[in-house]
């Protein structure tokens, strides 16, 4: 085996198992020491962080420390009386999720077989007392291995872990007795790695970046405008304003009426009333004590209520207000001085310029928890465009900051800033030398036009020439300084696109990157990615920030961007859907998963909820409105209006229904974890082919939109078996069908779902994943036309929402006693060969309502129930 080129293993620290010690380790560049005159010794390139102490200390593997866990809180409270009572509470918890994150790699890597062996080739103890250990690598059997990068945590083990319950084996290697933990720890994984160079074991776990990050935001809350209401949000309760107060402060630069209009043609009246709370700080009047006007807004978007479409209207008014405000006062500013301004050969300078009394341009910082909810709402933007004050569609100054691995969207990917830059540093010298001339000439043209448009107006007597003039010379200076910045660009690469020397290639793409967003009016990127080098060089300031999905977020996410001089914020969710996902069972038991968004409601800050929905038939809407949402859900025109579908004439087709699949068993896969219920399965499928049946004889009269169908479930082996099922009982059709976890499938929406409890125990025991009330509410509310659930009743029962959800649809006549595929469909090819089963008999089964499932939904029921 040969030594890989430039890496180091630093940092060592593992756990005192008996004979078998582990090594979560971080890797670093390996490079000459730096020779810079006056640089302090002692210290250690790539030192060891305070974070990468905390979690890559004891606590990660070693029994004795994790008992050790005196500083995490006892709970997490609504309100906090400082920034360093806010620190103390949430740094314990962000050390004891990031230790759970890298136990959780290592234990997937082990059971995906994605371990390598490796030799540590030489080991070095610092001053510090932890250790550089330069390891060699053996060649990967996988020609697609991953070389790794610098900051990336791996683990190290003297003996290769078994791929099933590596946890498990792990906790198995006990340490000797009469033996000093704290000694032991260090002492034995020292003596192993002198003595034992060959026959390690190397898994590679991924870097913190995202609890660094967010390590990095929890300690500037000190710097946030917004700390007080973070730390005490009952204050926002306070600042509630009447209705008619916020409809005075609407802004007048978006009071023109063709954009009124044009709001009300797009938005509902609860979606309208969020849009004015959103946008009243715009005009409201100063504060005397320098208080921010509603610092803090909370919009709740329960499932089908058109939240990205309100979440797009608010950012509309922000823009639109904003813009008119910058070039209202560019306009004056030019027609009371009649210049525009030197030009500047300097990118920063254009960037920066301000002109005497002209506000600044559109600074807006839009924010997701994912990727996919970045680009949604990003996409919507760049598809639909705004409004502007007369009602004519315009598309903002727009950028995408985010990863080069991040899965984007492909119209995201139009102004990924990433992309952006690529395009001038792969540009060939032909391009550069066509696309440098024609910003020249522009820059000369628009500058001669300019002067001569100040000279017109300096001779221009009437007022309507004057504002004409204005007008026409605050365009010309936009494009004129667009202009120089596209040339600045172009110079920026110069060296590297004609191979001279001097191209400082990680200079460059920063300055570049900069120049991007900072231009950009709007900027959209991932909560963590706020924490990215580009936006701490940032010179200007991200005052106003709204986070889409803010409930999806837990709170320590949501910090980050409020470090930019952040004074007005939009929180826009839905506490009732899915939260953060919590690895570590400490820190979900003591609600880390809860998101800034759900504290400062519980606190009293008032939230605007959009309670028209557009999705569901009314049917499937009925349970989770008055369940989860007060009954304040009501049906928009499109629901009221749909005609009944095709299919609803077959009686087990109905809109909403609940097959209860009384002799199905839930079985565990294999290696633990995970479970499948394969009679559901067979019923899921069963219950497609049917509807695909109705649909192929809709069709034969006349045409049809096609028909999405969806199978959900909150488990993985039982995606694996649904998928499998449906390969077997339709064969290529199953493509037709999206089969995933409940988790997976938040934010979607589908015409037909398919829900598959697959909880069935005799021994009662629970309903595991069922049990969160949030994951049963964005279970049951995908579903747009028919919404079929499959699950054990029994089984259910022992959960009190899902007794409530049954004694609801036994009220309403929905239940499918005793659902077995082969005597619901005995027709179907798949049951011909097989003999029937002993099952209950048709009168049985058929004990759901007929005429269930119109438009109007189930009122005036009167089915038996066959238990």
């Amino acid at each position: 085996m040969t030594e890989p080129d430039s890496k180091l293993i630093q940092e060592l620290f593992g756990s005192d198992s008996d004979g078998e010690p582990e090594v979560a380790v971080k890797t670093r560049r390996s490079r000459p020491p730096a020779k810079t005159p006056g640089a302090a010794s002692g210290q250690p390139s790539g030192s060891v962080t305070r974070l990468e102490r905390e979690v890559l200390g004891g606590r990660l593997w070693h029994e004795a420390c994790q008992s050790c866990n005196a500083d995490l809180p006892e709970q997490l409270p609504l309100s906090y009386t400082s920034a360093a009572d806010y620190i103390k509470t949430f740094e314990p918890l962000l050390f004891e999720e990031a230790r759970e994150s890298v136990r959780n790699g290592w234990s997937e890597a082990c059971e995906n077989h994605k371990l390598r062996a490796c030799d540590v080739v030489s080991l070095e103890e610092l001053a510090s007392g932890w250790c550089t250990a330069k390891l060699a690598l053996a060649a990967s059997p996988h020609s697609n291995f991953r070389q790794l990068t610098p900051n990336t945590i791996v683990v190290l083990t003297s003996r290769k872990p078994p791929p099933r319950n590596p946890l498990d084996w792990l906790q198995q290697q006990r340490p000797r007795p009469n033996r000093s933990a704290k000694a032991a720890v260090c002492q034995k994984v020292l003596q192993r790695l002198r003595s034992s160079r060959k026959g390690w074991s190397f898994v590679n776990v991924g870097p913190l970046v995202t609890q660094q990050r967010e390590f990095g935001a929890l300690h500037s809350v000190n710097k946030m405008e917004v700390l007080k209401y973070i730390l005490q949000p009952q204050l926002l309760a306070e600042s509630v304003l009447a209705k008619e107060v916020v409809q005075r402060m609407w802004p007048p630069e978006a009071a023109h009426k063709p954009f009124i209009d044009y709001l009300h043609s797009q938005y509902d009246y609860t979606q309208l009333g969020a849009i004015e709370v959103a946008a009243c700080h715009l005009g409201a009047p100063a504060q005397p004590n320098g208080q921010a006007t509603m610092p803090f807004v909370l919009i709740q978007g329960p499932p089908g209520t058109g939240k990205t479409h309100t979440v797009k209207g608010v950012l509309n008014v922000w823009h639109l207000v904003h813009f008119q405000r910058y070039y209202s006062s560019l306009v004056k500013a030019l027609s009371g001085s009649g210049k525009a301004g030197a030009i500047s050969a300097n990118m920063q300078d254009v960037l920066e310029r301000r002109l005497p009394g002209v506000a600044a341009k559109p600074r807006i910082l839009i924010c997701a928890p994912s990727n996919a909810a970045a680009d949604e709402l990003l996409q919507r933007v760049m598809n639909d465009g705004f409004s502007d004050a007369q009602g004519r569609i315009y598309r903002p100054n727009v950028v995408r900051v985010g990863s080069d691995q991040a899965p984007l969207a492909q119209r995201a990917k139009d102004v990924w800033v990433d992309g952006l830059v690529a395009n001038y540093v792969e540009m060939s010298s032909e391009e550069w030398t066509s696309r440098h001339h024609t910003c020249d000439a522009s820059i000369v043209k628009l500058s001669q036009e300019i002067t001569s448009i100040q000279l017109s107006l300096h001779k221009a007597t009437s007022q309507a020439d004057r504002d004409l003039l204005s007008h026409l010379l605050a365009d010309k200076h936009e494009q004129r300084d667009k202009a120089i910045l596209s040339l600045n660009r172009l110079e920026e690469v110069q060296n590297r696109v004609f191979g001279r020397p001097g191209f400082n290639f990680r200079v460059a793409r920063e300055n570049l990157e900069l120049s991007y967003v900072s231009e950009a009016e709007m900027v959209f990127t991932t909560l963590s990615s706020t924490g990215r080098n580009i936006f701490k060089q940032m010179k200007g300031k991200f005052e106003t920030v709204l986070i889409d999905e803010a409930a999806q977020a837990s709170e320590l996410a949501a910090l980050q961007p409020f470090v930019f001089g952040c004074k007005r914020v939009v929180l826009v969710g839905d506490p009732q859907q899915l939260p953060a996902t919590i690895l570590s069972q400490k820190a979900q038991a003591l609600q880390m998963e809860r998101s800034l968004f759900e504290r400062l409601q519980l606190a009293g800050c008032p939230v605007q909820q959009l309670s028209v929905q557009y999705r569901m038939h009314p049917a499937i809407r009925e349970f989770p409105s008055n369940h989860f949402y007060g009954g304040r859900l009501e049906d928009g025109a499109n629901v009221k209006s749909a005609p009944d579908e095709p299919f609803y004439a077959q009686p087990l087709l109905k809109p909403y229904v609940f097959f209860d699949v009384s002799h199905g068993m839930e079985h565990r896969h294999a290696t633990g974890g995970s479970l499948r219920n394969q009679e559901e399965a067979d019923l899921a499928a069963a219950l497609f082919w049917e509807l695909r049946q109705c649909l192929v004889e809709a069709a034969k009269q006349g045409p049809m939109q096609r028909v999405a169908v969806g199978v959900v479930t909150p488990y993985r082996e039982q995606v694996k078996c649904m998928r499998d099922t449906f390969k077997r009982v339709v064969g290529g059709a199953a493509a037709e069908v999206m089969i995933e976890t409940v988790d997976s499938f938040q934010g979607k929406q589908l015409d037909v779902v398919i829900l598959s409890c697959v909880r069935a125990s005799q021994k009662g025991s629970g309903v595991g994943f069922l049990n969160d009330i949030r994951r049963m509410n964005v279970a049951i509310t995908r579903a747009k036309r028919a919404l079929w659930i499959l699950g054990s009743s029994a089984t259910l029962r022992h959960s009190p929402v899902w007794a409530s959800l049954l004694e609801d649809a036994e009220k309403r006549g929905i239940i499918i006693r005793h659902a077995h595929a082969q005597e619901l469909f005995p027709h179907q090819p798949q049951f011909q060969a097989t003999a029937v089963p002993d099952v209950p008999s048709e009168e049985q089964r058929m004990g759901l309502q007929r005429d269930q499932g119109g438009r109007h939904g189930h009122e005036g029921s009167k089915a038996k129930l066959f238990i």
